[in-house]
């Protein structure tokens, strides 16, 4: 997760950061489709996100959904010398990095 200033924290015992930037999921079997489903659907209606990396574990693939205007739009990128240009932050991630420590 990043946030862009001070983070703004739900009042429960368990606080939660209300204004992310930049949200990342590494997808397993198991959590996949509720991770790129529903569990989407609820983050997008977060007014501050712009980006978001659903990552999988298990291969080179990170899909990259950012906030274009009022549409959300999606890329994916299955090479380690692709690139991921956020819009919520000025950064760029190297998909090969994401994967670094990974043993396959």
């Amino acid at each position: 997760m990043a946030i862009c200033g001070p983070a703004a924290l739900t009042g429960d015992r368990l606080e939660t950061v209300t204004n992310p930037v930049v949200l990342a999921e590494v997808l397993s079997a198991s959590t996949r489709d509720y991770d790129c489903g529903q569990k989407f659907d609820l983050y997008r209606a977060i007014p501050t996100l712009r980006d978001c990396l659903l990552v999988d574990q298990y291969a080179v693939e990170v899909e990259h959904r950012w906030l274009d205007g009022a549409v959300w739009r999606s890329d994916r990128h299955t090479h380690p010398e692709d690139r991921v240009k956020l819009t919520g932050v000025p950064v760029t991630l190297a998909v090969e990095a994401m994967y670094e420590f990974v043993e396959r």
